[in-house]
């Protein structure tokens, strides 16, 4: 055992693997918009598996949508920490 023990750690050693770390979702981030960035997924898939026009219409659609909503959430966000924080040097 002496003798196959090091050759078996040398040819077979051990990796290790990280997790992926659970990131808080981010306060402008409502659920909302995460469920339509998942339906936006989905959509993406089904574009995947069809290759049709229609489909990618549908897909860039929803994907719009997102960004429209995200960028109004983070701008309401930020502006409402500002908005809080006027007269407070």
């Amino acid at each position: 055992m002496s003798a196959i023990l090091p050759i078996y750690e040398r040819a077979c050693h051990l990796k290790t693997i990280k997790s992926k770390k659970l990131v808080p979702r981010k306060p402008s981030m409502p659920l909302e918009i995460m469920d339509e960035t998942i339906l936006g997924n989905r959509l993406y898939e089904i574009y995947l598996d069809d290759w049709s026009d229609e489909a990618f219409d549908l897909f860039k659609t929803q994907m719009n949508l997102v960004d429209k909503l995200r960028r109004n959430e983070i701008y309401n966000f930020y502006n409402h920490k500002f908005e809080d924080s006027k007269g407070n040097m």
